[in-house]
């Protein structure tokens, strides 16, 4: 069912392309039509020489440019005689230097704008479109080049980022790229450029509001970047003010069909302390976490997935041993767990294909410390409770998106095995009831306390991972 999205997609070389076109007159003469056979029934002589080439001409140059760049374009042509080639530009004040010189023809700009380049020669013709940005290309959050990761919000023109793994990506050509940022504590993100992968390769920690260089360069060039945060909601919130592109700016991106994973968790899923050097040090810092390092952000890079993440540290399905007043079950609906509650997300807008639900660890944990909830009617865990209560999130989690045909992979371990019974029963009663749900044990941590490390993470991830190829496959 969903095999098309097992394949690796790249941004789409179209980036990279010369917005170039060419023109070829029709062939001279009459044409020969199927008539009898000529007199005497003889077969004329087949030309046995080669077919004299279709006269051609096309412009070879980069589609954009800056203020103060020199950019050069050649002519390239079948056919004609390239020395009589003749170069015109559709707007000359954006350049300060314009000459020609044989083939090519070179330009330096002063003024931002687009600009096209028609190169006619012995009839033919061919133009090329090519877009000068300013000394600085400024954006807003609002920009619509701009793609945004996970679920995001606007607050007072700044795009804010609460959830682990939310933040956005573009492309854009020039030499510097910087973002204006405002935060509320200290926050971790990963900056993936140019198809860089490992979210440990480029790790910032953002403590205090204003600019921040994402990316330098010697010369102008054209580029990708993504930017996640990493650390969750609990520690940190950031907030983007603007982008800003020396020498530069945004461009359209190709669209990319990927596999959308959604997961619903806890601190496991939040990648809690999964990066400490040291099983002791088990706190909730933002230096010891990477949200993209975790069992399921793994196995959805391995599947090039558009991942989104819904989790807090200490949350439970139904019931929990942390004093958070709200479950998932009364927030799942909300931009993020710890979201007021007027900020609804659209569910139904673009809905994911495979759905992760990993909690309960907090739910079997309940005790006495809540003793505050269960006076105002919330229950203490137990194994009924916990599948009826699984099986009444899948089902309101379905109706929330529209979508019938969502894969749902119910996960259990990795903290406790208390889980396993009722997460495997909960997946047979939603499939009795036609609902594409299946349970899965992750393995456990082992030889220390507090919660998985990296190590527990990459093995739980490669079980995930066969999990879901086996069943998106079949």
């Amino acid at each position: 069912m969903m095999k098309k999205w097992l394949a690796l997609f790249l941004i789409a070389a179209t980036l990279l392309a010369v917005g170039c076109t060419s023109a070829v007159p029709p062939a001279g003469g009459e044409e020969l039509s199927g008539g009898d056979d000529p007199p005497g029934g003889e077969t004329p002589p087949a030309d046995d020489g080669p077919d004299a080439p279709t006269p051609s001409l096309s412009l070879v140059a980069a589609s954009y440019s800056a203020v103060g760049e020199r950019l050069t374009v050649k002519a390239v042509g079948v056919g004609c005689d390239l020395s009589k080639v003749e170069f015109f530009l559709s707007d000359e004040s954006l350049c300060s230097t314009f000459s020609t010189s044989g083939v090519s023809c070179m330009m330096r700009f002063k003024k931002a704008g687009e600009l096209t380049v028609t190169a006619t020669c012995e009839g033919l013709e061919a133009s090329c479109k090519l877009l000068v940005f300013p000394e600085k290309g400024e954006y807003a959050p609002n920009e619509p080049l701009i793609t945004y990761l996970g679920r995001t919000a606007e607050e007072g023109g700044t795009r804010v980022f609460q959830n682990t793994a939310t933040g956005f990506e573009i492309a854009f050509f020039g030499k510097k790229l910087t973002a204006e940022w405002n935060v509320n504590g200290a926050t971790a993100v990963s900056v993936f450029l140019d198809g860089e992968e490992d979210p440990e390769a480029d790790k910032r920690i953002i403590e205090a509001g204003g600019e921040c260089v994402l990316a330098e360069f010697d010369e102008v060039g054209l580029h990708t970047i993504r930017v996640q945060k990493v650390s969750e909601e609990s520690i940190s919130v950031l907030y983007l003010v603007s982008l800003a592109v020396e020498k530069g700016g945004l461009v359209e991106q190709a669209p990319v069909d990927r596999i959308k994973i959604e997961v619903y968790g806890d601190s496991i899923t939040c990648g809690y302390g999964n990066m400490r050097p040291d099983a002791a040090n088990d706190g909730l810092l933002a230096i010891t976490q990477n949200g993209l390092k975790t069992y399921a952000a793994i196995a959805a890079a391995r599947l090039d997935a558009d991942y989104r993440v819904f989790a807090r540290s200490g949350i439970g399905l139904y019931t929990n041993a942390n004093y958070i007043q709200k479950d998932i079950e009364d927030v799942f609906g909300r931009v993020s767990p710890m979201s007021d509650a007027d900020s609804a997300w659209d569910m139904a807008a673009d809905p994911p294909d495979v759905v992760i639900v990993n909690l309960g660890t907090n739910d079997a944990g309940a005790g006495a410390s809540n003793a505050d909830r269960i006076a105002e009617g919330n229950s203490l865990y137990s194994s009924d409770g916990f599948r009826d209560a699984t099986v009444a999130f899948v089902k309101n989690l379905r109706a929330a998106y529209g979508r019938e045909d969502i894969l749902f992979v119910l996960c259990s371990g990795m903290m406790t095995s208390a889980l396993d019974a009722p997460t495997a029963e909960a997946a047979d009663v939603l499939r009795s009831e036609d609902i594409n749900a299946h349970a899965l044990v992750l393995p456990a941590r082992a030889g220390y306390g507090g919660h998985p490390m990296l190590d527990v993470h990459e093995t739980a991830a490669e079980v995930l991972y066969e999990k879901l190829v086996e069943l998106i496959l079949s």
